[in-house]
């Protein structure tokens, strides 16, 4: 067991405070008359037998005599300490606690840990805990992570923290610490320490890569089988240890990905969320967050290309953290966005005019679907494209907006296109309106109706009609006995200004209309109709004219 735990930790990667141990590192005890040195060790150091070191250290030859009122040194890790528990500041998804033999708890805000216990965070789970000194430790997705050590020594008012991650990732806000605490992140390959500052660790899923990226602040870093070989790791910086290579590696982290461009306003849910390529990135730790210390993260994922689909959020104010990672997995500098979340109460549907549906030029109602609950809504109507609420030339944004049913009639009086869009209206408890974001807009296209053609009719051997034409226009024609044209229609489409064909038979009444359409299908109104001839004569069963003797065709009434 001894020889494979020092093969275990030869890889270990030691990440110190800047600053060395000094007499800082050490508490102050006052000798009281009977104190002797053992007794003195069983009150105050976590293992009593350490008093041969207290006395070494304070150069004493008989533990059982000490001078009331002498001053001893005792370096702060020796001392027992109090138990100072944490508390979960926030948990979402899967969070448990374990402690000893007993089984499996689920985590809940406000619950005490205390030392010794044991953290998993599941899959798109994470929690937050606030430590006694005012230090948060951020517990990603994939975690498990034991609250080694959590202790603040009364004699000098220093404490002593350590966390052992098992695996996955905790990214770190230390509070200022006294000289001589200690505040570490233990992993099966390195040792994290480090003061007043912000920092992440990872251990992969293997356990044969650890790595700790430094947001603020700066730490020592250390490889204890090659002790030689030591450097300090600045903000920016991360640093890397591998299993089988004790070598240490400190590189650059990878530069911030760019946010500016993205919204500052969404308005839509699901939101497409997208970013530019960061060189060298293998993947994008994404977080969105209700706060700026990331302590109540609502969305945690690492996804391999620059975008990433947010969904089922609520409205509010969030924070957003991208961080690109590199090959070997560390995670680079962090880009913060500021975005508002606002799609309450929901917009209504747009239902008529249909989509790019061509309307006759003047008066047309609008009408989109009622949202329950509402108290009003607001319209914006716009013509030609461009973006909403630009000044257009001539053509401002026109706004209404109608107490309840959701429809309103416009003046599109000039032709072309026409869009539209509508936001619904709630009251908030104190009587002010909340609006929520515009639906999406609908368009459809005023159109001048064609006037209506006026038909020349030339009747001889054939039936001859035409009339005035325009580009684009097409023509219905229409013949029919009942001047009512309600039965027997004939319906004839042509595209030129003129239709012929052989004079009817004269069996009966024969009527023409017409009328033009736009290329938008808007259509004129049909023409008078037109009796193409006379009173219908006599016609034989198989629909010939009945002449009289005298060779004239019979009319109907004759003698």
């Amino acid at each position: 067991m001894r020889v494979r735990h020092r093969h275990m930790f030869a890889a270990t990667l030691v990440l110190c405070w800047l600053v060395p141990a000094t007499a800082e590192d050490m508490a102050m005890h006052q000798v009281q008359p009977g104190d002797t040195l053992i007794g003195m060790s069983e009150r105050l150091l976590e293992n009593p037998s350490q008093w041969r070191a207290v006395a070494t250290l304070n150069g004493v030859t008989n533990p059982r005599r000490l001078q009331p009122g002498k001053h001893l040194r005792i370096p702060v890790s020796l001392l027992k300490g109090q138990v100072r528990p944490a508390t979960v500041l926030y948990a979402r998804g899967q969070v448990g606690r374990t402690s000893g033999d007993l089984p499996a708890r689920p985590v809940a805000i406000g619950d005490v840990l205390d030392e010794g216990e044991v953290i998993s965070v599941g899959p798109d789970s994470y929690a937050s805990l606030r430590l006694q000194d005012g230090s948060q430790v951020h517990v990603q997705a994939g975690t498990v992570v034991r609250l080694d050590r959590l202790r603040k020594v009364a004699e000098s008012g220093r404490s002593s923290t350590s966390l052992g991650l098992q695996r996955g990732r905790v990214d770190t806000q230390v509070a200022p610490q006294r000289g001589g605490s200690r505040f570490d992140v233990r992993t099966p390959l390195a040792v994290a320490g480090v003061r007043g500052t912000r920092f992440g660790v990872t251990v992969d899923d293997t356990g044969m890569l650890a790595l700790s990226d430094v947001v603020e602040g700066r730490v020592a870093v250390q490889a204890l089988e090659a002790k030689a070989l030591a450097a300090q790791v600045s903000a920016g910086q991360g640093a890397v240890v591998r299993r089988a290579r004790p070598a240490l590696a400190v590189r650059s982290l990878l530069p911030p990905a760019g946010v500016s461009a993205l919204p500052a306003l969404q308005q839509r849910l699901p939101w497409p969320l997208a970013w530019p390529v960061v060189p060298g990135a293998k993947a994008y730790r994404v977080q969105l967050a209700e706060d700026e210390s990331l302590t109540r993260v609502v969305r945690s994922r690492e996804v391999a290309s620059p975008a990433m689909l947010i969904d089922g959020v609520p409205d509010g104010d969030y924070v957003l953290s991208i961080r690109a990672v590199d090959p070997d997995g560390l995670v680079g500098r962090e880009a913060i966005h500021h975005v508002r979340l606002k799609t309450q109460p929901v917009p209504p549907l747009a239902q008529t005019p249909g989509p790019e549906e061509a309307v006759v030029a003047g008066p047309v109602s609008l009408v989109c679907t009622d949202v329950p609950g509402v108290v009003g809504y607001r319209w914006q109507l716009q013509r030609g494209e461009g973006a909403w609420g630009s000044d257009l030339v001539s053509h401002a944004v026109r706004e209404h907006s109608a107490p309840s049913h959701c429809a309103w009639t416009v003046d599109a009086a000039e032709p072309g296109l026409y869009r539209w869009r509508v936001a619904s209206q709630v009251q908030r408890p104190d009587g002010s309106l909340d609006e929520g974001p515009f639906g999406d807009e609908a368009r459809f296209v005023a159109v001048t109706r064609p006037e209506q053609p006026v038909p020349t009719v030339e009747v001889g051997d054939q039936v001859r009609v035409h009339w005035q034409g325009a580009p684009g226009i097409r023509f219905d024609v229409q013949l029919s006995p009942d001047p009512t044209f309600k039965q027997d229609v004939q319906t004839q489409t042509v595209t030129s200004p003129e239709v012929q064909w052989p004079m009817p038979s004269g069996c009966r009444p024969s009527y023409l209309r017409l009328r033009a359409v736009s290329p938008e299908g808007i259509a004129s109104a049909f023409s008078p109709a037109r009796l193409l001839h006379g009173e219908a004569g006599v016609c034989s069963g198989d629909g010939q004219p009945v002449m009289s003797g005298h060779g004239t065709r019979l009319q109907h009434g004759s003698p």
